[in-house]
């Protein structure tokens, strides 16, 4: 299993860039998961439902299951050293899994770039980063700004290059 992180400013795309590429993906043979990292607390297993009850009552864990889906509820403790380990020991069993957000996270990334109100482009997050293995262009802007190290600049518009690239960066070893 490989991880590939989507990371970029808040509101830069994210989001749209890891749905345009999940169907192109999958249609390509790949197992695909994905990771959804935020830096605020939000409510998970909400107050009231039974795996909530099960949760506050002393389960560490609890599992929800129905016909179509299901889903997995755990507690991180505070300072938690193993949470970077998640996606693995979770999704091992994927051929890839795209992590948006989590900048902080080791691992190679992808950086969707941001323009400002004028069209000009913001410095980039991971410039000169060793993780750093491809840019995506904001929509509109053909160019990348100098001291991008990154092996590939992909525009915003070809998701089927980006698509394209993400394989080859899977297949590849």
């Amino acid at each position: 299993m490989k991880t590939l992180q989507v990371v970029g400013r808040k509101k830069s795309g994210k989001t749209s860039l890891v749905v345009r590429l999940l169907p192109l993906l999958r249609a390509c043979g790949l197992r695909v998961g994905t990771v959804k990292h935020t830096s605020q607390v939000h409510p998970l297993d909400v107050s009231g439902t039974d795996s909530y009850k099960h949760r506050e009552a002393g389960a560490e864990a609890t599992l929800v299951i129905t016909p179509e889906a299901g889903a997995h509820h755990f507690g991180l403790p505070d300072g938690e050293p193993e949470v970077e380990a998640l996606p693995e020991r979770f999704l091992s069993h994927l051929d890839l899994v795209l992590i948006e957000g989590w900048k902080q996270r080791a691992g190679a990334k992808i950086e969707i770039l941001s323009a400002d109100e004028g069209g000009g482009l913001l410095d980039p997050l991971f410039a000169d980063h060793p993780d750093l293995v491809g840019v995506v262009l904001p929509p509109g802007v053909e160019t990348a700004p100098d001291g991008i190290a990154a092996p590939s600049v992909l525009a915003w518009e070809d998701a089927e290059r980006i698509a394209a690239f993400v394989l080859d960066w899977v297949r590849t070893d």
